[in-house]
């Protein structure tokens, strides 16, 4: 399936991103009410979650782990000594050669590899691609991914890090999650219409149940015919009527009303996705780090379908100003954008640049955590809004302007409280308007989320992200090898593959 989502190296997978999926409809969530994700009083298990056919394979439940583990379920998971022993006792670069093709980016080559029986991912980095990843020491908790281990083998210049396999990404979970609700509707989405058309049908009575016949009612007298109009005579053309008409007595015709759009996700889904992005971005800045690239395709689906923060490559100490800090064009915060090639952008950094070392000088701090609020919001954008709406709604917040959505659109069928979370406390031009992580779980539409069991993992997601990263991933592969194939064809009979 063809996306424009595409960007920066992730760990398990590595995807490039430049615009959103299309269409992602709500057929593969429950429809537990808004209110009722996150209080702690009910919630629905991803197992419980029915999913649509795949078009290309079967679905799995929640618990189809085995794209995580290893191949026998039966062998014990190797220790951390284990694992050193064996980089010990074996060449690095050969383990890394001997693994499948996961991804590659900005931070290298990612591999699928199997150590002792189980399964991980494993990623070379050149000295030019070292990331910043050792900064997730200081991070606690679950929801940033971490290194097992890391060894630079017999090279000097390459850094090999291990890491546990994830089922995917957000990323390929929403193009599955498009993917499903296609192929949900084309198995005939009319079963609930054609039942309460089958109810609604009057049902024959019995013999003795039917009523008795009631006697005719009285008829009037019949009037005498009103005298006709004599025929005779000159007429006024009919097309002169309709101009008369139009112009002395003007039709008083109402537009037809706008029919709203329905929401490519369900308010409990989007709530319960952000509730678990915002605490894993809170994680991160309690540690005293911004991470500068939050977009989909850095947030793992892991095993127990939850989200985790992963691809720290950009990632600096929240004191350092943003400008200094790569990312993803598409979810860079405003402050983050360095135009370097023309006079004014250049003259724009070095005035940055010596206000924050003046500010340092005096002893002030510098925060820069409002980006990763930017960056977060403009992923929730992303995924709620189709293509176009997104575009124009995130081009309009970093011109500082009120975007006003169509009647009709999805953006107009967002709730007012959600709106008001994007627009107004996420995606404000100046990062000091922006709400912090503490002030976002005050805010009114996660009222009645219990934070607690929402950042102890507790309380289930209302959709199974492990088969929908599935069904994402096969497409992506599917797709990657039908270029192969074409770009094989293509060399085979003389054409050139990039025309």
């Amino acid at each position: 399936m063809p996306s424009k989502l595409r960007g920066i190296a992730t760990v398990s997978r590595v995807t490039s991103v430049a615009s959103p999926v299309t269409n992602r409809p709500s057929s593969t969530s429950s429809s537990c009410p808004s209110s009722a994700w996150g209080s702690g009083v009910q919630g629905t298990s991803a197992a419980d979650t029915p999913v649509p056919e795949s078009p290309s394979s079967d679905v799995p439940d929640a618990s189809s782990a085995e794209l995580l583990s290893s191949p026998s379920s039966s062998i014990t998971k190797p220790t951390y000594l284990d694992l050193s022993t064996h980089f010990y006792l074996h060449n690095a670069a050969d383990i890394f050669n001997s693994g499948t093709f996961l991804g590659g980016g900005g931070q290298g080559e990612v591999r699928r590899v199997e150590l002792l029986g189980h399964q991980y991912a494993l990623r070379r980095a050149t000295r030019y691609e070292i990331s910043n990843e050792r900064r997730t020491e200081s991070i606690q908790g679950p929801w940033a991914q971490k290194h097992i281990l890391y060894d630079y083998g017999d090279e000097a210049d390459a850094l090999y890090s291990l890491y546990e396999l994830a089922a995917g990404d957000l990323h390929q979970a929403l193009d599955g999650h498009s993917i499903a609700a296609v192929s949900g509707s084309s198995h005939g989405g009319c079963g609930q219409t054609a039942m309460l058309s089958a109810v609604s049908q009057p049902l024959p009575q019995p013999a003795a149940c039917q009523p008795a016949p009631q006697p005719a009612p009285c008829q009037p007298p019949p009037q005498p015919a009103a005298p006709q109009k004599s025929q005779e005579g000159p007429t006024k053309p009919a097309p002169f009527k309709k101009l008369l008409r139009s112009l002395f007595k003007p039709a008083n015709k109402k537009p037809p009303p706008v029919q709203p759009a329905s929401p490519l996700m369900p308010t409990a889904t989007a709530k319960a996705l952000a509730a678990e992005l915002i605490t894993a971005v809170g994680t991160v800045h309690d540690a005293g780090v911004a991470h500068f690239d939050i977009k989909p395709g850095n947030v793992l689906v892991a095993a127990d379908n939850h989200l985790t923060l992963c691809d720290f490559g950009c990632a600096l100490p929240a004191s350092m100003p943003a400008m200094c800090a790569g990312g993803t064009p598409l979810f860079m915060a405003p402050e983050q954008h360095v135009d370097i090639d023309s006079f004014l952008g250049r003259l724009s950094i070095l005035l940055r640049s010596s206000l924050h070392h003046l500010a340092t000088w005096c002893g002030l701090k510098h925060d820069s955590r409002p980006a990763d609020v930017w960056a977060l919001g403009a992923t929730l954008v992303t995924m709620l809004l189709p293509p176009a709406e997104a575009d124009a709604a995130l081009a309009a917040a970093r011109a500082g302007k009120k975007w006003v959505p169509a009647p009709g659109s999805v953006g107009a069928a967002l709730p007012a409280d959600l709106r008001d979370l994007l627009f107004r406390g996420m995606l404000a031009r100046r990062p000091g308007r922006r709400l912090t992580v503490r002030q976002l779980k005050g805010h009114a539409f996660f009222a009645g989320v219990d934070w607690a069991a929402v950042e102890a993992r507790t309380v289930p997601l209302p959709v199974d992200l492990v088969a929908l990263a599935k069904i994402g991933r096969e497409a992506e592969e599917a797709d990657a090898a039908a270029a192969a194939a074409a770009s094989t064809a293509a060399a085979g009979a003389g054409v050139d593959p990039v025309t």
